[in-house]
Order: C-alpha cells, then structure tokens, then sequence
C-alpha cells in the first residue's frame, strides 16, 4: 500500500470538496508513491509525535489538525513548524491531514463526540452540502443487474438505511457502428434496436470516478452512454454539527437535545 491509496480511503469518506474554505488538509509532506509500512494517528503533530512514529515504525502519520496551515515561506529549523517538516523529511515519515473534512464526514469527529458523550439518535445539526450525483445509463436488459451491482459495490445506491437503490425502465436503444467499431450487438454499419433499461442511481460527488469506471468495465457494449446529473437535495453523509438525545443513567425525564459542534 501507498500514501496515495490511504489518502483515497481517507478523501472517500471525507472528501476534500467539504472542508471550509482556506483549511489545508491532505498531503502535506512526502510522496504519494511513499510506501505504507505503518501508520500512526495523532490530533497535533508534535516532536512526542514525530519520535512515537520513528520508534513504532510508522512512514505515515495522520493528524487531524494540519501541521502546515498558512503558505510555507521557509523551512526554517529554528521554529517548531519548521523543525518538525524537516525531521519528517529526514525521517521518511509522509504526513496526511483530515480536518474540517473529518469534522463534516458521517461518523466523523462529531459523531464519535456524540457518542463519547453518551448521544443518542444522533443527525447532523445541518445538511448544507449538495454532493450528491445521479448516474443515468443505458444497459441490454440481460446485463441490467449485473452492471447495477457493479455499481452499487463502489458507492452507487445509498440512499439512508438502503442500499442497492435505482430506478430502471424499459425502452429501445438504437445505434449504428462505423466500419471500425466492434457491435457487442449487431453488425457494424448496421442500424440496430436493441432492448434496453435505463438505470439510475444516485451517488456521492467524491465516488462518482470509481463507479463510472465500475460501469464501464461491467457494462458489455464498446462505447458506453452514461450521463452524470448534480441533485439540489441535500447529502445525508455530510453536514456541520450533531444533534440527538442525551439520556442519563438512572435519570427517568425526556430526552433533551444535545448539539455538539465537531469544528475544532
């Protein structure tokens, strides 16, 4: 494994698109073709850090707060900032930041607040983000369920407590390949009706890549026809704040609402 593949890991479940504006957060020191022997997670990047991560053998250091935070003029060794950037260079340790991201992400850094503070039910306290994508493809009805799935194991489908979600409808399909194509249906240069499904299915901004690569490598024809549509509605995976019910053991009384606010 590299850098590059847990920072996909990381930006699919809190993507970058939705961390406040000016947070600096990703990759902010090595490679991202670096290596993975171990990884040490840490709130702050301190030299306890630094020196915990060199003991234990870790190359990769995730934080929540970003060492680097304004523009870097200088790695100049007689500060903090930039002792701890060149011990890192010098030690082979890459450093990946997950901030506001994080604090914004479904079981997130609010979330698991919420939880440690004993919240119940607990739902984003707003909803402000549209990330959300509808996927439309065109697919012969005996492929249908095959290439749906395919989708649906990279992100497509989620729609709250669902998964596998779409909306199909039958229709006819026509096309006529050149003298260079190669027809998974039909002959070239040929006008074909084909029966085929239209499929939709949502998914979040940030899959949107992986799943129409998904789609392309299980749908059968040779040129795929998908089309990618923005939703205005609200993502249920990303929001700012947690709101639920805060019960205390051995106290008999309704439910109040807890807020807690995951910025830090």
């Amino acid at each position: 494994m590299k850098v590059r593949d847990v920072a996909a890991i990381l930006e699919e479940w809190a993507p970058p698109e939705i961390a406040w504006e000016g947070d600096n957060i990703g990759l902010q020191v090595g490679r991202g073709d670096d290596p993975v022997r171990g990884i040490l997670v840490a709130l702050e990047v301190t030299d306890a850090v630094i020196r915990e991560a060199r003991q234990h053998g870790a190359s990769l250091i995730v934080s929540h707060h970003p060492l680097v935070f304004r523009p870097l003029r200088a790695v100049a060794t007689d500060t903090p900032e930039g002792r701890r950037v060149a011990e890192l260079l010098r030690q082979g340790i890459a450093l990946y930041a997950a901030h506001t991201n994080l604090d914004f992400a479904l079981g997130g850094t609010s979330f698991v607040l919420a939880e440690r503070l004993g919240v119940s039910r607990a739902t984003f306290l707003r909803t402000p983000y549209r990330v959300q994508k509808k996927i439309v493809t065109f697919v012969p009805e005996a492929d249908v369920d095959r290439v749906a799935g395919a989708m649906a194991r990279t992100g497509a489908g989620f729609i709250g407590n669902y998964e596998a979600c779409s909306f199909r409808i039958a229709g006819e399909g026509t096309f006529r390949g050149n003298a260079a194509s190669s027809p998974a249906v039909g002959r070239r240069e040929t006008l074909e009706r084909v029966r085929e499904t239209r499929l939709e299915m949502v998914v979040p901004g940030p899959r949107v890549a992986g799943v129409v690569a998904a789609l392309r490598a299980a749908h059968p024809y040779e040129e795929v026809a998908y089309d990618v549509y923005p939703i205005e509605s609200p993502s249920r995976e990303y929001g700012m704040g947690v709101v639920g019910d805060k019960y205390e053991k051995g106290v008999d009384h309704a439910a109040d609402d807890v807020g807690i606010h995951g910025g830090t």
